[in-house]
């Protein structure tokens, strides 16, 4: 999605918005919650009736207001509202999931991988990095 190019975080908000706002109204609720559309955070509103989305996404040159309303009531299930001004983190992939109308729970996330710390034994599978950036295959020394 073109929309998509400057997102840096994605944030649901989980309390009811009016969705007569149109983007002035939903920058200024963004800013109330202390997110910013215009540095890269993508907020995302559900609808009191949880039949529609509203998503604010920009960049240093303007937003972009994306809303999908869903005919068959598809976030039924989905989103308490609480009473205070709150968001929640989300992923890109949770987002398109919530796009398409999914409902469907995240219980777990799998642990980001991290670079193997170098160990006492040259053989331990660490491969070292050269200055261009490719990896070298490393011998075993017996």
């Amino acid at each position: 999605m073109i929309w998509a190019s400057g997102i840096k975080e994605i944030f649901i908000a989980q309390h009811a918005v009016d969705f007569r706002k149109g983007p002035d109204g939903l920058i200024a609720e963004c800013y109330a919650m202390e997110l910013d559309p215009y540095s890269g955070d993508c907020v995302v509103f559900v609808h009191r009736s949880r039949r529609a989305v509203k998503v604010i996404c920009g960049d240093a040159h303007g937003v972009w207001l994306l809303q999908r309303r869903f005919e068959g009531g598809a976030l039924r299930e989905m989103f308490p509202f609480l009473t205070q001004r709150s968001f929640v983190s989300t992923s890109a992939g949770e987002l398109g999931l919530l796009l398409e109308g999914a409902t469907c729970e995240v219980k777990s996330k799998a642990l980001p991988w991290r670079k193997a710390a170098q160990r006492d034994k040259p053989d331990v599978g660490v491969l070292p990095v050269r200055s261009h950036g490719t990896f070298v295959a490393q011998e075993k020394i017996k």
